[in-house]
């Protein structure tokens, strides 16, 4: 989008986005400014643009099948939170979801997850969680890279550390 918009402005710089590795984007994205960005994620035509990751699909719907009650909790603004639960709602509509307002809460605390694993790649969502089990999910970046939580770099470890998880339950 920012390679679309700011194409004829002075300054531009093409952005890759596999090189983004800051929230603000000014690594790559300089002439963005804080309000472009919360409107971005706020547009259709931004999630018109997003791509499931490898495998995402395939172990999700796994999980479904074992019965796991598979519900995700989000942060965001009211318009941001509308577009992810019709994005979830296409791609994994047996997912519940629990959309949580910025204006209302700073975290995801609120949310009994005592007996829950939450999947997150923010640090400061795990921490302030009352999630039984925490994975930090991702690559590392700034907003993470502290994390004690048990780390899984794709959805394929994300099972594993499930199925290990459920194994000592027993």
């Amino acid at each position: 989008m920012y390679n679309e918009d700011f194409l004829y402005h002075d300054g531009f710089k093409k952005a890759n986005w596999m090189d983004v590795n800051v929230y603000n984007f000014s690594d790559q994205c300089p002439l963005l400014t804080k309000d472009i960005i919360s409107y971005y994620f706020c547009t259709p035509r931004f999630f018109e643009g997003v791509e499931l990751m490898d495998n995402v699909k395939e172990i999700v719907e796994k999980l479904r099948e074992e019965k796991y009650e598979l519900i995700c909790p989000s942060m965001g603004w009211s318009a941001n939170l509308k577009l992810k639960e019709e994005f979830l709602r296409c791609h994994f509509p047996f997912v519940k979801f629990i959309g949580i307002n910025f204006n209302e809460y700073s975290n995801k605390a609120h949310i009994d997850m005592s007996d829950a694993t939450l999947i997150d790649d923010e640090k400061r969502y795990l921490d302030s969680s009352s999630a039984k089990y925490k994975i930090t999910f991702g690559d590392v970046f700034d907003w993470n890279k502290l994390s004690e939580h048990k780390r899984a770099f794709n959805w394929y470890e994300v099972y594993k550390m499930i199925e290990r998880m459920d194994y000592l339950k027993c």
